[in-house]
């Protein structure tokens, strides 16, 4: 017990511990709280046996706060909120941009892959799912965005999928502002392959 008289467990401490530096076991299991120098750590591994354990933080509400200043939280229900301190309401998760006019990013979704011939043009992915049972997800429908060309990071293009039996691509809006429905290569700002159905259709002359 340490500023306590009444121990309750192996270590009691009453009051703050400060920590600094890090002596690595050389066999044994359990959480490790350390000062690397530059920055706290906390780690679960196994040192007999070379392994990462699970670690699990358990609390009402759980905050993550860089340089003193909240940047996320979970809440008690599992909802997850980024650039917000207030109530989550019932969404799983709410990401608040910087406040300012124009466009402020509230998410990226990168795909590392390298640009260069002979490396295959990437993509990154948002897919929406439905599940049955734990654990078994099937696709609905997806958007994607990536680049045209393998070679380029300059020329980008949009994509809609939805599902039949597997991810089929429906729409695609490529770099020069083209909208293809039922084609990836559209070759006018509408390009539709197939039927299409209009209630209504008038040809004017731009202002």
């Amino acid at each position: 017990g340490i500023g306590t008289s009444s121990p309750t467990s192996k270590l009691s401490v009453n009051g703050s511990a400060f920590i600094v530096g890090r002596t690595i076991p050389s066999s044994g299991v359990g959480a490790e709280i350390y000062w690397s120098g530059t920055g706290t750590g906390i780690a679960s591994y196994d040192r007999t046996n070379s392994l990462w354990k699970p670690l699990n933080l358990e609390a009402e509400l759980i905050t993550l706060s860089p340089s003193g200043i909240e940047a996320m939280r979970i809440d008690g229900a599992g909802n997850v909120g980024i650039g917000t301190t207030g109530t989550i309401n019932a969404e799983r998760l709410a990401v608040w941009t910087e406040s300012g006019s124009g466009i402020k990013q509230a998410m990226v979704l990168n795909n590392p892959h390298p640009y260069g011939t002979g490396l295959g043009a990437a993509a990154s992915a948002l897919t929406f799912t439905r599940s049955r049972h734990t654990g078994e997800f099937y696709p609905m429908s997806q958007i994607v965005g990536g680049n045209e060309h393998e070679g380029t990071s300059a020329l980008g293009y949009m994509a809609f999928y939805t599902r039949s039996n597997t991810l089929q691509e429906r729409m695609r809006i490529d770099t020069a502002g083209q909208l293809g429905i039922g084609t990836t290569s559209p070759a006018a700002l509408l390009d539709v392959n197939g039927t299409a159905k209009v209630n209504s259709f008038g040809v004017g002359t731009a202002a």
